[in-house]
């Protein structure tokens, strides 16, 4: 009794073990996507074919084998060349050991595969219900088929059917084992194939997801990262695998990233987190991100966190901010500016006329040169206010960017001498021309200028290049000066900031406004200590 279960086990693991197999190979790919689908179930019905030949069964004193079975679903999830290399490879197997009935033994290969051969193209078309009765019926049917030939052979070649009829017990158990191979192997190679389908959902949706998606354990070491991850961060994903996660972090937020991980380590998910992350070239990057834990049975091994790059949004944001205030220190400025300059007119002439009374003493002259000075501050603050209320109107000519440096150069030599300050200026042999008001870009330029001989009060350097990139000149006024901290940079261009004790903080914003009205953009690079870079992008003429 144990001899011939452990036969059937043998036959089972004949037909169930390479499928195993081929569900560990196929693990996180679809079955569609294996290239060599067809060869590879050729390979598998043939060879457990030919396998199960060798190792027969014993029912009621006779040999069987069941290599029906794995021809029929290879053919079936193989389609037609997995068919023919099963059936090649049976074949080849019975003419190369000539047993007595090779000939009978070929016809039956033909005629228990032919049917199979007729369904397969359409076979995975239909819903998994549907395929297990296709499959089921292909089974009884082959084996009816199969017995009215084996009838049909045994009455030709003995002349009657009692040899048939007296097998009638053991080919009904055949049958029945028959079957029930062929189901437990359909629901394993279904299983098989959806394991492959889920896994590859999960990593399409992982891969192509427009979210940058990233995975870590609990020792904050990467084991995950998409595509789109990779092209927020910079990072490649073979550059962060095993590497913490604590590295796109700035250092002072680490104790944020801490307490993220703490809660999500509860088995919290933390949605429309906002944080600032380092990109691979130092830069910081503005996510808003949510983290999920990651579960496996009771226990949470990691955390999936989904990063959104929101640097260009907030930037968007503060612009849209700043033209508020804008708009409203516009309006503002322009009803404060009217009625300032009127009682201001009165004081300044009221003070001229005291100044140059007789009666005044010598003494109070002093104070009334200190009036006027504040007075004439304030009514340079006014005109300045006047500007922003109501900028000029551009008068659009072709402007000779070369020239006009120039001319500003030359305006500010002796001030830039007096100051110990060298003016270089590297025209890299370009003359470009660009379409706007010569006097406003004129006023920008000298500003530029006079805030890097302000940032050099011991003297330096202050070189001046020209250049061409995409379609744009640059010019870029780069100054030895002390340098301005990085969380000033940010704020330079809001309304009234100013680091200067009497400045107003309206300079470079009316430069900037002149250069957006051009089409044009202002940036500031700057490192402390070792001076700074304002360049500024306008439009080539054509």
């Amino acid at each position: 009794m144990l001899d011939i279960l452990k036969q059937y086990f043998v036959q089972f693991g004949i037909i169930f073990f390479p499928i195993s197999v081929y569900q560990l190979w196929t693990i996180g790919k679809s079955f569609n996507q294996l290239p060599i689908r067809g060869w590879l179930m050729g390979v598998y019905g043939g060879g457990s074919a030919i396998l199960c030949q060798l190792m027969p069964v014993h029912i009621m004193g006779q040999t069987e084998n069941f290599q029906c079975v794995p021809v029929i679903l290879s053919i079936l999830y193989g389609k037609r060349k997995a068919g023919i290399v099963s059936i090649g490879l049976l074949t080849a197997f019975q003419l190369l050991t000539m047993k007595q009935d090779v000939a009978f033994s070929i016809a039956g290969i033909l005629v228990y595969s032919a049917i199979p051969l007729l369904f397969c193209n359409r076979f995975e078309k239909f819903e998994r219900r549907k395929r297990f009765i296709v499959a089921l019926l292909l089974s009884v049917v082959t084996i009816i088929v199969e017995l009215l030939f084996l009838f049909v052979c045994f009455s030709i070649r003995f002349g009657h059917a009692g040899l048939l009829i007296q097998y009638y017990g053991f080919l009904g158990i055949a049958c029945v084992i028959q079957l029930t191979m062929m189901v437990l192997a359909f629901f394993l190679i279904e299983n098989t194939i959806e394991i492959g389908r889920i896994r590859n959902r999960q990593e399409s949706l992982i891969e192509y997801n427009p979210l940058g998606i990233c995975a870590f354990d609990l020792n904050n070491r990467f084991i995950k990262a998409n595509a789109a991850y990779e092209k927020i961060t910079g990072y490649k994903e073979s550059e962060l695998l095993g590497q913490s996660r604590l590295q796109m972090w700035f250092d002072d937020g680490h104790d944020y990233a801490g307490k993220i991980m703490a809660h999500v380590s509860q088995g919290e998910i933390l949605k429309d987190m906002e944080a600032t992350l380092r990109h691979k070239h130092g830069d910081k990057i503005a996510v808003r991100f949510t983290v999920v834990p990651i579960v496996e049975g009771d226990h949470i091994v990691g955390v999936f966190g989904m990063i959104n790059d929101i640097t260009e949004s907030k930037r968007s944001q503060e612009h849209l901010r700043n033209s508020e205030k804008l708009s409203v220190i516009g309006q503002l400025a322009a009803g404060v500016a009217h009625e300032i300059r009127n009682p201001l007119t009165t004081l300044k002439g009221f003070l001229q006329i005291l100044s140059k009374s007789e009666t005044t003493a010598k003494k109070d002259q002093e104070y009334f040169e200190i009036m006027k000075d504040e007075l004439t501050r304030i009514e340079s603050i006014v005109s300045e206010m006047l500007v922003l209320a109501k900028p000029q109107a551009l008068s659009v000519q072709s402007v000779d960017l070369k020239e006009t440096l120039e001319h500003v150069i030359k305006l500010l030599s002796a001030q830039a001498n007096m100051q110990n300050i060298e003016i270089t200026f590297f025209d890299n042999q370009l003359t470009p021309t660009v379409m706007g008001d010569e006097n406003q870009l004129k006023q920008v330029f000298l500003n530029v200028v006079k805030n890097a001989f302000e940032a050099m009060p011991q003297g330096g350097i202050l070189c001046i290049g020209l250049g061409l990139h995409q379609g744009h000149v640059q010019i870029d006024f780069i100054d030895t000066g002390v340098g301005i901290p990085e969380d000033i940079v940010q704020k330079i261009g809001e309304p009234f900031f100013t680091t200067k004790s009497k400045g107003t903080g309206l300079g470079f914003l009316l430069s900037k406004r002149i250069i957006t009205n051009h089409n044009g953009s202002m940036h500031i690079q700057s490192t402390v200590g070792k001076g700074t870079m304002v360049s500024v992008h306008l439009p080539v003429s054509e």
